[in-house]
């Protein structure tokens, strides 16, 4: 069974929610106009419509606001810890948006980093891949490969 590709597009352009919502009004609106094909279909239609392309704007707005946003590090700490604050550093000197999450003051981050299987300090997330330590050359590469650009273009 081949799957259509113009859902995919959709749900591309304007974003799972959007594309969610529209389906769904989408759905509703066929089944009204086909229950009710003789009174009230032009105001139907016309409220339906306006439905769709309210759906349509929330799920463009949502798409933009979320392509907006920065990069962000998820970064897994611990006091005292001189690669956890060279991490640190090197974040803030490069404009990097980052969350730290400090093992020793939470324990529901401690909890996260062992079912994350994190051995050691820091430990660093970025769109889904995983680094281990710091260092400012290693941490480059890892950019590179997470998001497919340069970290000295950000």
């Amino acid at each position: 069974m081949t799957q259509s590709r113009r859902p995919r597009d959709i749900k591309r352009a304007i974003g799972w929610p959007g594309a969610s919502l529209c389906g769904v009004t989408l759905e509703l609106f066929l089944c009204r106009y086909h229950w009710s094909h003789t009174r009230g279909r032009s105001l139907m239609i016309l409220r339906n419509t306006l439905y769709i392309f309210l759906f349509l704007i929330i799920g463009a707005v949502s798409t933009v606001s979320i392509a907006g946003t920065d990069r962000e590090v998820v970064m897994f700490s611990i006091d005292y810890c001189p690669s956890c604050e060279a991490a640190k550093r090197f974040f803030s000197e490069h404009g990097i948006v980052y969350s730290e999450y400090n093992l020793n003051e939470s324990a529901k981050a401690r909890t996260t980093f062992e079912r994350l299987g994190g051995r050691g300090t820091p430990l660093l997330f970025l769109e889904g891949k995983t680094m281990n330590g710091f260092h400012p050359q290693r941490f480059r590469q890892f950019w590179r490969k997470a998001t497919g650009e340069d970290l000295e273009t950000k």
